[in-house]
């Protein structure tokens, strides 16, 4: 009896172990081109992978699961595209997929307090509403039924609010009804439907002033010492975590330098923080302690080699 108990509790076991496997895949556009050199995101409901193409299209995604499924890929600026990833036999060892990006509708605006002060940093994530959907069924819903919030590639979809005129911009999306939650943890969200490649522009997102929001301003210098006027500049932000262990999250802030290389974050919260700047044809400079003050913070200055 023993023996039979075991036997049947490995045959149960087999029948939930879900195996992994490697997929090729190749990213084209509509004309047939590859999308080379481009990161990209692929979302299913029970999780996500991705990475970048190489000069013809192509990539490796490791580890997915050896079954059936279909799969959503994502590549701002160049679309998405919906692919049916076939399971794994002994006939097919190696899975090669092939993936036509279309080109997706686009979200954009602003996200302002009441009084029209732009507001920056806060991350907008869409959430494709409805129940089940041919085009995004996956394991996971075929299993738990409708779904009525579908997990898109978030951290490749989602957009963060500029700090200088507080503008964001959600591409490559499907057609279909969106919640756009904005905020982490959420404050608000719109409901906005998009069809085909259509564009959804102006849109005006108004949020509280956070409780305690203040400033952090100062200057961006290139290796020569030099103010970096009317630049792109990207700074990691993130709680120190020699006081914040566990403060594991953080947002790209994105502003635009003045005449004189001078830039300002608004909201952030009085914290001690590590501060580290990118720019576009620089390499990122080192990190820094800044201390945020209730008051705030000015004069900080941010160098790229």
């Amino acid at each position: 009896m023993r023996k039979l108990f075991i036997l049947l509790a490995l045959f149960l076991l087999s029948g939930c172990l879900v195996f992994a496997a490697d997929i090729k895949l190749i990213l084209l556009r509509q004309n047939g081109k590859p999308v080379a050199n481009a990161p990209y995101r692929c979302g299913l409901i029970s999780g996500a992978n991705g990475g970048q193409t190489d000069r013809n299209g192509r990539s490796t995604l490791q580890n997915m699961e050896d079954t059936a499924f279909k799969m959503l890929i994502a590549s701002p600026g160049n679309g998405y595209a919906v692919v049916t990833v076939p399971q794994v036999s002994p006939n097919l060892s190696i899975r090669e997929v092939t993936a036509r990006l279309k080109k997706g509708g686009t979200i954009s605006g602003r996200v302002q307090l009441a009084d029209g002060r732009a507001v920056g940093g806060l991350v907008l994530v869409p959430f494709r509403v409805g129940g089940k959907d041919q085009d995004f069924e996956s394991m996971w819903g075929n299993l738990f039924g409708d779904i009525k919030e579908q997990y898109l590639p978030a951290d490749l979809m989602a957009s963060v609010s500029r700090d200088d005129d507080g503008s964001f911009k959600l591409s490559a999306l499907p057609p279909g009804s969106y919640n756009i939650v904005v905020g982490k943890p959420e404050i608000t969200r719109l409901k906005i439907s998009i069809a085909g490649s259509n564009t959804k522009s102006g849109v005006k997102v108004i949020v509280p002033k956070p409780s305690g929001a203040t400033t952090l301003s100062g200057r961006l210098l290139g290796p020569n010492g030099k103010p970096l006027a009317h630049t792109d500049l990207r700074l990691i932000v993130r709680l120190d975590q020699s006081t914040h262990p566990n403060a594991l999250d953080w947002v790209p802030r994105r502003v635009r330098t003045d005449a004189d290389g001078r830039f300002t974050l608004f909201p952030i919260v009085p914290d001690r923080y590590w501060i580290t700047a990118s720019v576009s044809g620089f390499r990122p400079g080192d990190r820094q302690t800044v201390v945020v003050p209730a008051g705030g913070a000015s004069g900080v200055v941010c160098k790229v080699k």
